[in-house]
């Protein structure tokens, strides 16, 4: 702006000049009136003036020569003033021009603003987002660290309980084992007692060496042979006579051996017994085995075995056992 305003200033110079010419021109055409008006005077005039006249002329000629160097400085100056007037005119132009590519740029800064003003409401949303976000976390985050200590109290509070819980129960351990050793000596002289009834039975049995023995739920008891839960089933112990061998039987539902299915086995097994040190050793075993048919009662089954060897004496808890590994088909004796 400030160069537009010497422009125009520049401009209002040559008008100036321009009048100042006009003026020295107007003078030049007064001075020629004045001349020819002087020349018709001095036609009149008489002889004694023409003194005066040669002054005239001479100042005349000094006057001419004054306004043609004037004019000639006029004339040079106009040139001047135009030359600097085009001068002036092309750098106008060229001012113009940088006004309009100024002027553009300056509109492409008001979009870039009007763009970075609206990415900075975005950026602005943004942060007001993530500034509630993170409040939100902040939030959830102590409502945690509250929950957690509660928690951590509260479990404070059970391992409390349950250290005071562990003392009563060591405690009740400690008054428990010494319940257990006086139960643990109770249950050694309900043993002594025990024996002693064993003994009082065994000496009300009869001499006759005759045992019976029921078996509960044979099915079942097929059943659970099979699936190699049981092998088989032991009889409670008995004697052959008062004050006579200990012995057991053995059956197996399916067979044993070479008595497999279909088979029934049967074995007699002679165990330790209190009054081994008195009998006689080794003996020979002579038994009778009937299978009874508790369902129709008509399909008993009877068979008898004497040992082609002597029995020794246990040495171990029980020996083995004797008897019939194929005692009898079960679809056909039973």
């Amino acid at each position: 702006m400030k160069l537009l305003l010497n422009l125009q200033t520049e401009q209002f110079n040559p008008s100036m000049l321009a009048r100042s010419s006009f003026e020295l021109l107007s003078l030049n055409d007064e001075n020629a009136r004045r001349k020819s008006s002087a020349g018709v005077e001095c036609q009149d005039v008489s002889a004694s003036n023409n003194e005066c006249c040669i002054k005239m002329k001479v100042k005349r000629g000094n006057m001419e020569e004054i306004i043609k160097k004037q004019e000639i400085e006029i004339k040079q100056q106009m040139d001047e003033l135009m030359a600097k007037n085009t001068q002036l005119k092309h750098e106008y132009g060229l001012v113009l021009d940088l006004f309009d590519q100024q002027s553009k740029e300056i509109e492409k800064l008001k979009e870039n603003l009007t763009a970075l003003t609206k990415q900075q409401t975005e950026q602005c949303d943004k942060v007001e987002n993530h500034e509630n976000t993170l409040n939100a976390v902040i939030t959830a985050n102590n409502h945690l660290t509250k929950s957690v200590a509660e928690d951590k109290k509260f479990l404070s509070d059970k391992m409390d309980d349950l250290s005071r819980k562990q003392n009563d129960l060591e405690d009740d351990l400690a008054t428990d084992k010494d319940k257990l050793d006086e139960n643990c000596n109770q249950r050694n002289e309900l043993k002594k007692k025990l024996d002693g009834l064993e003994t009082d039975m065994r000496n009300k049995l009869p001499s006759s060496g005759h045992f019976t023995w029921k078996v509960e739920n044979f099915a079942q008891l097929q059943i659970n042979v099979k699936s190699g839960s049981e092998k088989g089933v032991y009889s409670d112990p008995f004697y052959s006579s008062e004050f006579g061998y200990k012995m057991r039987l053995m059956l197996f539902p399916n067979g044993i051996g070479i008595g497999k299915e279909p088979h029934l086995s049967i074995a007699l097994q002679i165990m330790k017994g209190p009054y081994d040190a008195v009998l006689k050793w080794p003996i020979e075993i002579r038994a009778s085995f009937s299978v009874l048919d508790q369902s129709k009662h008509e399909g008993h089954f009877t068979r008898q075995m004497k040992c082609r060897e002597y029995c020794a004496k246990p040495n171990a808890e029980i020996n083995d056992g004797v008897g019939f590994p194929n005692f009898c088909n079960k679809y056909k004796n039973v």
